[in-house]
């Protein structure tokens, strides 16, 4: 269904050109202001179709990259039950990423049978929901490390995070621990890093599938601990910091329990 939807864009993308080309011919002769009207609204839908055709590409790109965040090395097969194409349909998706250089393979042999492919994130697929800007802020962060500046960027986390506790201690005051996660999930995918939460008895799993701070991080340990005490402070509750995406984890894991209660004799 998929295919026959992007086919049948493509075709449609395809005669709005020609139409577009003979409109220009026609609206340099005659000059008449229904054409011109005409001609911007069919170039209005060209540029619709042409971006429907280049969002089938690249949203099923990012499918597979988010998949991979999410759940880790994956086959060929996972990946295509994923996206609902056939595994040739999902192979030239991959090959594509690969050839980005965003996904890597790794051979899987078994005991019995033939050996299969897992597919993984390389170091840019990692970093692949960063944009220019923050690349370009990423190298400046190389050199600062290098030249042994280092109590510069410790200086900025320390003072990011204050600026983070003011804005979410304003948004979390006065409500229950399971709304302030609530809140602090969609707090946290808005800022980039895809979270989704999970209630696992009287505690909580906030689990963040993209880091945007991942080359920060990796520079700067510091980030993660002060992310974790951040978030200890303003759900006022206990907070441990199981999974890192710094540490090769797909996801960072944050487990969130209520405080225990101290009893006094």
């Amino acid at each position: 269904m998929k295919d026959t939807f992007f086919q049948l864009t493509y075709l449609i993308t395809k005669l709005l050109k020609v139409i577009i080309q003979i409109n220009n011919s026609v609206y340099k002769v005659y000059k008449l202001y229904n054409y011109n009207v005409t001609i911007t609204l069919i170039s209005m839908i060209y540029k619709l179709c042409s971006l429907l055709l280049l969002m089938s590409e690249t949203s099923s790109e990012n499918k597979i990259i988010l998949f991979i965040k999410k759940n880790g090395p994956s086959t060929l097969q996972e990946i295509a039950d994923n996206l609902g194409i056939t595994k040739m349909g999902a192979y030239k998706h991959i090959v594509k990423l690969e050839r980005k250089g965003l996904i890597s393979r790794k051979v899987i042999k078994k005991e019995i049978g033939r050996p299969t492919y897992v597919f993984d994130l390389t170091e840019s697929g990692k970093l692949y929901f960063t944009n220019s800007d923050s690349l370009i802020l990423l190298k400046f962060l190389d050199y600062i490390k290098r030249e042994g500046k280092d109590q510069i960027v410790i200086k900025f986390l320390k003072d990011r995070f204050k600026s983070l506790y003011n804005e979410y201690k304003d948004k979390l005051d006065k409500k229950e621990l399971d709304e302030k996660v609530e809140i602090l999930g969609k707090l946290r995918t808005s800022e980039g890093y895809m979270a989704e939460v999970k209630k696992c008895g009287n505690s909580f799993e906030l689990i963040e599938f993209n880091c945007p701070i991942y080359r920060i991080a990796s520079l700067f340990g510091e980030a993660c601990s002060m992310e974790r005490d951040l978030f200890s402070k303003v759900l006022d509750a206990e907070v441990e910091n199981s999974h890192r995406q710094v540490n090769n984890s797909n996801v960072c894991r944050f487990i969130i329990k209520p405080k225990s209660k101290v009893f006094y004799s």
